[in-house]
């Protein structure tokens, strides 16, 4: 951090640091020694420095020129050095071509000076630059401007040093604020911190690698950081969030591995019991809110429910239609002869429902005046109302066939009656999705709605015709739990076995074997004491289940699930490197 020392000394004591970082072999310090010079004090410095050392006071006779800084308290100091780091930042930002011209003049006088064991003369920097500014583009973009524009207009802001440890962190990491975007804690607060602790520390301060450690700190802290807090962070978001908050309005609650798609997360929770029961509360509370659909107050469709909810909807279709006469328009009978072309084309001739046929001639008639008597109208719907159970071609016409039909009665209601005739209607159309997925689950949910399977029986039950009935709330909800209750992986054998044993089996058995051991024998190498050994071992078997057990609880759950650190910016490694070079 020699700059920022640098720009608040008089130009005497700068060029007795120049002296002792040039005896002393720093070839980082003595570049940015040289910059700062050149920057300060064009045209002055090189006189001095190549004159006598007697020219050159030391340093405590020149401290006396230097200006102590305004004290304002720790607030006043963090809230100046904050400042200080966002204009620094942005000045950076604005300059960062130019400061990676200067990176890579200096890495290359670093690599000319390993090559040859000697310094690099001015000579070799201004062939760089010169090879560095071919164009006049890269002419442009090869220096800094804004930085030194800003040190002339404001240098109480741009050479300001922080007087408190939280003041130097607050002001690295304004810096990084500009670089960030929305992202200030995971781009900016995180990375500067730790690349500034990073090129504190004893190992790398003053060397050669202080400036590369702190970039690649900078760089891989934020992942790490995310790792850490948040291990599914950017998971909950777009349709995924819609699906999420949803299912909480139904008071269906995703387990954390449902709603994030986490494969480690949800072997953990598949591991134990609690886990388990989570996973199971989750999908039945789906089930639950799709059957109050229909009207059935349970989280099983059991059999006895669905075929009680079937006669009380027939029961009110017959009412509904009452003494109702229809007539259909050309487009109905249109739409009838194409499902009836269709329905043919895939089904042998002796082998066709007449249904079809009767009802389309029925249409026909109306069309020239005879409407459809409501007798016939009951018997119609009612018989296409039980073939739209079948799972056969005939089952799938009668479910586009039934909207037709219904579309002809509904004209011939009255208003109150039209609204809640179409409210019957989705309601039976609910039904038979919902029918129709658990008759997919198999025996295996025990009647359990599945998200999966409803999703894809809307799609099959609700026809190319569905517009009629306007749009599905157990559409919404089957999509948005296919979204985010997802099922367990069918495949995963050894991601299970670690997350119920922390590892393979071998390696497992051996940590086993070897605690067993250590309790029951004698060890005496290295005087370790069998029961600290075994006690070792036996920890190692249970720390997964203590982790599983853990990720079961509502801390546990919720750490799975935050989104306090979501995705990070696709360009996260430039804008690290760029934040990480503002003041050198």
């Amino acid at each position: 951090m020699a700059e920022r020392k640098i720009d608040t000394l008089p130009m005497l004591d700068v060029l007795q640091m120049l002296k002792e970082y040039e005896a002393e072999g720093e070839i980082r310090a003595v570049q940015q020694t040289r910059e700062a010079l050149e920057r300060r004090f064009p045209g002055q410095w090189q006189d001095l420095s190549s004159g006598a050392d007697a020219t050159i006071p030391a340093p405590n006779e020149a401290a006396t020129n230097v200006q102590p800084q305004a004290s304002g308290g720790v607030l006043g100091d963090l809230a100046k050095s904050t400042g200080s780091g966002l204009v620094r930042g942005t000045a950076g930002g604005l300059d960062m071509p130019g400061m990676i011209t200067n990176f890579a003049i200096s890495a290359a006088e670093a690599a000319y000076e390993k090559a040859t064991g000697k310094k690099a003369d001015p000579a070799f920097r201004e062939s760089v630059i010169s090879s560095l500014s071919a164009t006049p583009l890269t002419q442009l973009l090869s220096k800094e401007r804004v930085t030194p524009a800003l040190e002339q207009a404001m240098p109480s802001v741009m050479n300001f040093e922080p007087e408190t440890k939280g003041g130097e962190y607050a002001q690295r990491a304004a810096e990084f604020v500009p670089f960030a975007g929305k992202k200030l804690i995971s781009q900016a607060v995180i990375p500067a911190s730790a690349s500034k602790a990073v090129g504190e520390s004893g190992f790398v301060e003053g060397t050669a690698m202080q400036v590369p450690a702190e970039i690649l700190t900078a760089i891989f802290s934020p992942v790490i950081a995310k790792r850490l807090v948040s291990p599914s962070g950017g998971q909950i978001a777009g349709e995924t969030k819609k699906a999420v908050d949803l299912l909480y309005k139904e008071g269906v609650i995703p387990t954390a591995a449902q709603s994030t798609g986490n494969k480690a997360a949800a072997y953990m929770e598949e591991a134990t019991v609690a886990g388990q029961d989570l996973i199971e509360a989750a999908n039945r509370n789906f089930s639950r809110a799709a059957l109050k659909r229909i009207g059935i107050d349970s989280d099983i469709a059991a059999p006895e429910l669905m075929q009680q909810k079937y006669n009380e909807l027939g029961q009110r279709f017959s009412d509904g239609i009452g003494r109702v006469e229809g007539a259909a328009t050309q487009a109905e009978v249109d739409d009838l002869a194409a499902i009836i072309k269709e329905y043919a084309g895939s089904t042998n001739k002796n082998l066709r429902a007449p249904i079809f046929a009767n009802i389309l001639a029925a249409m026909d008639k109306s069309i020239d005046g005879f409407p459809i008597k409501s007798s016939e109208l009951r018997t119609y719907h009612q018989t296409l109302n039980k073939m739209t159970r079948q799972g056969d071609n005939a089952g799938s016409a009668a479910r586009e066939a039934i909207e037709v039909l219904t579309g002809v009665i509904d004209r011939g209601l009255g208003p109150e009656q039209a609204a809640a005739w179409r409210k019957l209607n989705a309601e039976y159309r609910d039904f038979l999705a919902i029918e129709d997925a658990v008759s997919k689950a198999g025996p295996a949910l025990q009647g359990i709605v599945s998200p999966q399977h409803l999703r894809g029986s809307t799609k099959t039950v609700f026809g190319k015709r569905a517009y009629v009935l306007g749009k599905s709330d157990l559409a919404e909800l089957a999509k948005a739990g296919s979204i985010a209750l997802k099922p367990m992986p069918s495949s995963g054998t050894a991601e299970r076995l670690i997350a119920r044993t922390g590892g393979p089996a071998p390696a497992t058995g051996a940590a086993g074997y070897f605690g067993a051991q250590m309790i029951g024998n004698n060890v005496d190498g290295a005087g370790v004491d069998p029961s600290i050994l075994g006690m070792a071992g036996l920890g190692g078997l249970l720390a997964p289940k203590v982790i599983n057990e853990a990720a079961a609880t509502k801390p546990g759950q919720a750490y799975l699930r935050n989104q306090l650190i979501k995705e990070l910016d696709p360009q996260n490694a430039l804008r690290m490197t760029g934040a990480s070079m503002v003041g050198r």
